[in-house]
């Protein structure tokens, strides 16, 4: 509906047409209001442009009794909104005047006197030429977000690179408005703000400063958005015109007075993330925002999708790569390791009894050697059935001594079994042991905890603790993606262990940190079937 001003220096003419003009019938107004003078106009237009409630129509007298006439208003006007449609209305018509009033950008010049039915027929033509303008404008501006996102994500196949690209493209579309893009985690249910969002989105309340994972429970908005989206697996679009009303908001920014949310979802229907966009006033989101808000998490969800694919292609890469070479390696060495046991054993039987001290070098040499063959996680060995809590216990107490750590157990999973490589299964646990004592390596503690339960019948859960400095943010999205290390060289180590996981049908998550704490990580492996006879 249209917002009219009217100025006109005789109060009895401009609320005549007020009342006229609010009374139309099929023409629909939100609001009317009229004027004597052109400061107290400017005063209003501006103040309704700032509060994104501009006025859409100007009806101006062209014969003001001040230094500035009709037209010359109308300009100052336009560039506070340019928007708006003008109508120059006078009782002293000229040539002259029309064609001055058209130029100045004048939709409309209208000699007195006219009736309230030509009027009314003015105003709705220039209603159904703005809806065909803003109509077209907005198909322009959906089809120059889609062009640049495309161009900005063109790029890049980094996440981070994505997102920046991303944001910073939306920043010059959606003035005036706070906007952000969480990703989802489907292991841990959280929204979590995506690489390179802190650039765009400053959270200004002191309370939530530090907070950076959002529980889908929890309540918010965009936990809103979310959690529609994943029931209905279509992209649900959550507009709140008055936050303070709602009472899942989560006020990271107390400034804020509306706020619009939508899903993000991959072909497959499958949630990735939220695009949360925040305004500071009333009803800021219309229609026009709605659709365009829709456009862009399209395309946003396209960005997301293929960077997604980008990093897991790069990752699965790498493993192949290095497990490849890996294997090949551990052939050789497992060549070699039988010709030293075997050489170990030709000593012991040659020496016999004569020269016990040479066949006790011997024997060690041959029990070394076939330890390293069992060691060797790339080995082609089947999987045995073991006991969780005893082996976690057996591999940490012999390795705990060499690294100087200092082990807390919490093994709450007596008798369950898996069945998985044995090898594997000790690199896994050497593998987060050894990385937390180097991140450690400077502490005069070096401590990590273990725990183990039932997850449910068919899992048990595996949580490992280190007391370090932790994973930081920028890394978090990283270390089961690509090569991680703090080292100079390296870095496969985590890559190998989520490959190994996965394999055995199980699952590892890095866990949020906690104050006071370092990394932490849950793993889930399924346990073996017991056998049922009868």
């Amino acid at each position: 509906m249209s917002r009219i001003l009217i100025l006109d220096d005789n109060e009895r003419f401009g609320e005549t047409l007020r009342n006229s003009i609010s009374g139309f019938d099929e023409y629909e107004s939100e609001t009317v209001q009229a004027v004597t003078n052109s400061e107290l106009a400017f005063e209003l237009v501006r103040e309704a442009a700032e509060l994104q409630q501009p006025f859409t129509v100007l009806l101006i007298d062209q014969n003001l009794e001040a230094e500035m006439d009709g037209i010359q208003v109308m300009k100052e006007l336009l560039a506070i909104h340019s928007d708006a449609d003008t109508i120059i209305f006078t009782g002293y018509d000229t040539p002259e005047d029309g064609l001055r009033a058209y130029e100045a950008g004048a939709s409309r010049y209208l000699p007195k006197p006219f009736e309230p039915a030509e009027l009314e027929f003015v105003l709705k033509e220039m209603m159904r030429s703005r809806k065909v303008r803003l109509a077209e404008a907005r198909q322009r501006q959906q089809f120059k977000i889609a062009t640049k996102i495309a161009e900005a994500v063109g790029t890049s196949l980094n996440l981070e690179e994505t997102m920046d690209a991303v944001l910073g493209t939306l920043h010059g579309f959606f003035i005036n408005t706070r906007l952000c893009v969480l990703l989802y985690d489907v292991q841990q249910h959280t929204l979590r703000f995506a690489p390179g969002t802190v650039k765009w989105y400053e959270i200004k309340n002191p309370k939530y400063s530090y907070q950076d994972t959002y529980p889908l429970n929890a309540g918010s908005i965009a936990c809103q958005a979310a959690q529609l989206s994943l029931s209905h697996k279509s992209m649900e679009l959550v507009n709140v015109g008055d936050v303070t009303k709602d009472p899942e908001y989560l006020n990271l920014n107390p400034d804020t007075k509306s706020e619009c949310c939508v899903g993000l979802l991959n072909m497959h229907g499958e949630l990735l993330g939220v695009l949360a966009l925040e305004r500071e006033w009333l009803n800021g989101f219309d229609d026009r925002d709605l659709d365009l808000i829709q456009i862009t998490a399209r395309h946003i969800s396209i960005a997301i999708e293929r960077a997604h694919q980008s990093e897991e292609l790069k990752s699965k890469s790498a493993i192949a790569a290095q497990t490849s070479w890996a294997a090949a390696l551990a052939h050789e060495l497992n060549n070699e390791v039988g010709k030293i046991a075997n050489w170990a054993l030709v000593i012991q039987q040659t020496v016999g009894e004569n020269s016990p001290e040479i066949h006790e070098y011997a024997r060690n040499i041959e029990e070394s050697a076939y330890y390293l063959s069992r060691s060797n996680p790339w080995s082609a060995r089947s999987a045995k059935s073991f006991e969780v809590d005893q082996t976690i216990k057996d591999i940490l107490d012999k390795m705990a001594p060499k690294k100087s750590l200092l082990v807390e157990y919490g093994l709450n999973a007596p008798g369950t079994k898996l069945k998985v490589s044995p090898a594997q299964f000790q690199f896994i646990l050497k593998q987060l042991a050894g990385n937390a004592a180097r991140a450690m390596n400077e502490y005069e503690e070096k401590k990590v905890r273990i725990e183990t339960q039932l997850a449910n019948e068919d899992m048990v859960e595996i949580l490992f603790q280190d007391f370090g400095p932790g994973i930081s943010e920028e890394n978090r999205m990283a270390i089961f993606n690509w090569q991680f290390t703090t080292k100079e060289t390296g870095g496969f180590g985590l890559l190998f262990i989520k490959q190994m996981i996965e394999d055995m049908h199980g699952s590892i998550i890095l866990l949020p940190t906690q104050p006071g704490k370092g990394a932490a990580f849950l793993i889930h492996l399924p346990i073996e079937k017991k056998k049922i006879l009868g």
